[in-house]
């Protein structure tokens, strides 16, 4: 199956806000705590894509996924099996990204993650996908950002 190569996102695909989810120090932050006012900016994302340190995942369904997606983005589909082999600790995010995706990543890339559906990440539930990756993510990652979907 031909995968794209992971490079450089056209920053005009962005159209939403993103969330931090870790501290200047890279410790995780608490959804709830995030700063809803932040807003991306088209100059910012376009110095961090042209150095190829962003890596977009896709939160979505294979299905939605292929239908329309942020360009050079990946896809880590919801599946109940994912999602429990990440809760127990049977998968590393690191190879989980790298077996679904073939994207050998570095921790000290940062990472947006997609979900057109989720408008504020504190109101998830803790068995939530998007909860649960964003979680192991933040805890890999030296700097994870939430998209907001339907901004």
């Amino acid at each position: 199956m031909f995968r794209r190569p992971f490079g450089t996102c056209n920053p005009v695909t962005w159209k939403g806000q993103y969330e931090p989810l870790t501290g200047t120090t890279g410790e995780p932050r608490h959804l709830g705590q995030l700063d809803m006012t932040r807003r991306w900016r088209p100059p910012e994302s376009s110095e961090r894509f042209h150095h190829n340190v962003t890596m977009v995942i896709d939160s979505r369904s294979f299905l939605e996924y292929n239908t329309s997606n942020v360009q050079q983005s990946v896809n880590v589909c919801c599946s109940k099996l994912v999602k429990r082999r990440l809760q127990q600790d049977k998968v590393h995010v690191l190879d989980l990204l790298h077996q679904t995706c073939n994207i050998g990543a570095d921790e000290t890339w940062d990472v947006v993650v997609y979900d057109q559906c989720t408008e504020d990440p504190s109101l998830l539930t803790p068995d939530n996908f998007v909860q649960v990756l964003l979680h192991k993510l933040s805890t890999t990652f030296n700097s994870v950002a939430f998209l907001k979907g339907n901004a």
